[in-house]
Protein backbone atom coordinates (compact mmCIF):
# COMPACT_ATOMS: atom_id res chain seq x y z
CA UNK A 1 0.00 0.00 0.00
CA UNK A 2 0.79 3.15 -0.73
CA UNK A 3 0.55 5.79 2.39
CA UNK A 4 1.44 8.72 0.20
CA UNK A 5 -0.72 8.50 -3.05
CA UNK A 6 -4.33 10.76 -3.12
CA UNK A 7 -3.20 11.88 0.17
CA UNK A 8 -2.60 15.38 -0.95
CA UNK A 9 -2.74 16.43 -4.72
CA UNK A 10 0.81 15.88 -6.64
CA UNK A 11 1.52 19.59 -6.88
CA UNK A 12 0.08 20.86 -3.87
CA UNK A 13 2.20 23.66 -1.43
CA UNK A 14 0.73 25.14 1.89
CA UNK A 15 -0.46 28.72 0.43
CA UNK A 16 1.56 31.73 1.70
CA UNK A 17 -0.25 33.68 4.60
CA UNK A 18 0.38 36.73 2.92
CA UNK A 19 -0.89 38.61 -0.06
CA UNK A 20 3.22 39.86 -0.85
CA UNK A 21 4.89 38.31 -3.41
CA UNK A 22 8.30 37.58 -2.39
CA UNK A 23 11.39 36.76 -4.77
CA UNK A 24 12.66 33.24 -4.45
CA UNK A 25 15.56 31.73 -5.88
CA UNK A 26 14.75 31.01 -9.62
CA UNK A 27 12.19 32.35 -11.49
CA UNK A 28 9.79 34.82 -10.36
CA UNK A 29 7.04 36.02 -12.89
CA UNK A 30 5.13 38.38 -12.99
CA UNK A 31 2.52 40.83 -14.48
CA UNK A 32 2.39 44.59 -12.90
CA UNK A 33 -1.60 45.31 -12.48
CA UNK A 34 -1.09 48.72 -11.13
CA UNK A 35 0.83 51.96 -10.05
CA UNK A 36 4.08 52.60 -8.45
CA UNK A 37 3.44 53.86 -4.55
CA UNK A 38 7.06 54.33 -3.04
CA UNK A 39 7.83 54.75 0.10
CA UNK A 40 10.26 53.42 3.16
CA UNK A 41 10.56 50.74 5.27
CA UNK A 42 12.09 49.30 8.81
CA UNK A 43 11.75 46.54 10.70
CA UNK A 44 10.85 46.25 14.61
CA UNK A 45 12.47 43.87 16.98
CA UNK A 46 8.75 42.00 16.81
CA UNK A 47 9.77 41.78 13.06
CA UNK A 48 7.15 43.70 12.06
CA UNK A 49 7.41 46.34 8.96
CA UNK A 50 6.95 50.10 9.56
CA UNK A 51 6.11 51.69 5.98
CA UNK A 52 6.08 55.87 5.80
CA UNK A 53 6.01 57.83 2.50
CA UNK A 54 8.28 59.47 3.96
CA UNK A 55 12.04 59.25 5.19
CA UNK A 56 11.00 58.46 9.29
CA UNK A 57 12.50 61.11 11.59
CA UNK A 58 12.51 58.54 14.44
CA UNK A 59 12.42 54.90 14.47
CA UNK A 60 11.07 53.42 17.40
CA UNK A 61 12.64 49.59 17.84
CA UNK A 62 13.88 49.38 15.07
CA UNK A 63 15.69 46.24 14.70
CA UNK A 64 19.39 45.45 15.13
CA UNK A 65 22.29 43.56 13.41
CA UNK A 66 24.67 40.94 14.78
CA UNK A 67 27.03 44.02 15.94
CA UNK A 68 24.19 46.02 17.48
CA UNK A 69 24.14 48.37 14.84
CA UNK A 70 20.59 49.46 13.63
CA UNK A 71 19.40 48.17 10.09
CA UNK A 72 18.67 49.89 7.31
CA UNK A 73 15.30 52.08 6.63
CA UNK A 74 15.02 50.56 3.01
CA UNK A 75 13.28 52.77 0.09
CA UNK A 76 10.70 50.91 -1.42
CA UNK A 77 8.09 50.52 -4.27
CA UNK A 78 5.17 48.26 -3.95
CA UNK A 79 2.42 47.83 -6.63
CA UNK A 80 -0.23 45.16 -7.44
CA UNK A 81 0.84 42.06 -9.43
CA UNK A 82 -0.50 38.63 -10.97
CA UNK A 83 2.29 36.43 -9.44
CA UNK A 84 1.85 33.36 -11.66
CA UNK A 85 3.63 30.50 -9.80
CA UNK A 86 0.88 31.44 -6.94
CA UNK A 87 -1.79 32.29 -9.43
CA UNK A 88 -3.08 35.09 -7.53
CA UNK A 89 -3.16 38.59 -7.51
CA UNK A 90 -0.47 39.83 -4.57
CA UNK A 91 1.67 43.17 -4.03
CA UNK A 92 5.27 42.73 -4.72
CA UNK A 93 7.30 45.02 -2.08
CA UNK A 94 10.59 45.97 -4.30
CA UNK A 95 13.68 46.87 -2.03
CA UNK A 96 16.43 45.85 -4.60
CA UNK A 97 17.99 48.74 -6.49
CA UNK A 98 19.23 46.29 -9.05
CA UNK A 99 15.29 45.39 -9.62
CA UNK A 100 14.46 48.85 -9.50
CA UNK A 101 16.95 49.76 -11.94
CA UNK A 102 15.66 47.19 -14.43
CA UNK A 103 12.13 47.64 -14.46
CA UNK A 104 12.64 51.13 -14.88
CA UNK A 105 14.93 50.73 -17.81
CA UNK A 106 12.32 48.50 -19.24
CA UNK A 107 10.05 51.85 -19.03
CA UNK A 108 12.31 54.02 -20.69
CA UNK A 109 13.36 51.45 -23.43
CA UNK A 110 11.05 52.37 -26.41
CA UNK A 111 10.61 48.67 -27.08
CA UNK A 112 9.22 47.67 -23.76
CA UNK A 113 7.47 51.00 -22.06
CA UNK A 114 5.26 50.91 -19.23
CA UNK A 115 5.34 47.19 -17.83
CA UNK A 116 1.60 46.55 -17.15
CA UNK A 117 1.90 45.70 -20.97
CA UNK A 118 4.16 42.61 -20.87
CA UNK A 119 5.08 40.14 -17.84
CA UNK A 120 8.63 40.39 -16.10
CA UNK A 121 10.56 37.73 -14.75
CA UNK A 122 13.12 38.19 -12.06
CA UNK A 123 15.44 35.38 -11.35
CA UNK A 124 17.09 35.21 -8.04
CA UNK A 125 20.42 33.65 -7.62
CA UNK A 126 22.18 33.40 -3.64
CA UNK A 127 21.54 34.39 -0.18
CA UNK A 128 22.95 37.45 1.69
CA UNK A 129 25.30 39.57 0.33
CA UNK A 130 25.95 37.21 -2.59
CA UNK A 131 22.40 37.30 -3.75
CA UNK A 132 21.64 38.69 -7.93
CA UNK A 133 18.80 39.52 -9.58
CA UNK A 134 18.30 39.56 -13.49
CA UNK A 135 15.21 40.90 -14.71
CA UNK A 136 14.23 39.69 -18.38
CA UNK A 137 10.72 41.42 -19.82
CA UNK A 138 8.57 38.60 -22.10
CA UNK A 139 4.93 37.92 -23.25
CA UNK A 140 4.16 41.20 -24.61
CA UNK A 141 0.55 40.36 -24.89
CA UNK A 142 -2.77 41.09 -23.12
CA UNK A 143 -4.09 39.80 -20.07
CA UNK A 144 -6.86 36.82 -19.84
CA UNK A 145 -10.04 37.89 -18.70
CA UNK A 146 -9.62 35.94 -15.42
CA UNK A 147 -6.40 38.01 -14.30
CA UNK A 148 -8.67 41.39 -15.18
CA UNK A 149 -11.76 39.94 -13.59
CA UNK A 150 -9.14 38.82 -9.94
CA UNK A 151 -7.45 42.09 -10.01
CA UNK A 152 -10.80 44.06 -10.44
CA UNK A 153 -12.15 41.62 -7.60
CA UNK A 154 -9.24 42.52 -5.31
CA UNK A 155 -10.05 45.67 -4.32
CA UNK A 156 -6.69 46.88 -3.52
CA UNK A 157 -5.62 50.16 -1.57
CA UNK A 158 -2.07 50.60 -1.50
CA UNK A 159 -2.26 53.66 0.91
CA UNK A 160 -3.68 51.68 3.50
CA UNK A 161 0.47 49.93 3.76
CA UNK A 162 1.03 52.98 5.44
CA UNK A 163 -1.42 53.45 8.61
CA UNK A 164 0.70 52.49 11.68
CA UNK A 165 -2.24 51.00 13.43
CA UNK A 166 -2.73 48.22 10.44
CA UNK A 167 0.67 47.05 10.37
CA UNK A 168 0.30 44.07 11.59
CA UNK A 169 -2.96 43.21 9.10
CA UNK A 170 -1.42 44.48 6.66
CA UNK A 171 1.40 42.74 6.28
CA UNK A 172 -1.05 38.76 6.42
CA UNK A 173 -3.41 40.62 3.98
CA UNK A 174 -3.26 43.71 2.42
CA UNK A 175 -6.86 43.17 0.09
Amino acid sequence: MNLEKDFLPKDYSIPASTSYMKFENGDNKFRALGSVVTGYIYWTNENKPVRSKDFPKDTPNIQLDEKGNTKPVNYFWVFPVWDYKQKKVSLLEITQKTVMRGIEGLLHDEDWGNPMNYDINVKKEGSGLTTKYSIVPANKKQLSQDIVDAYASAEITLDDIFTPEKEEENEKEAF
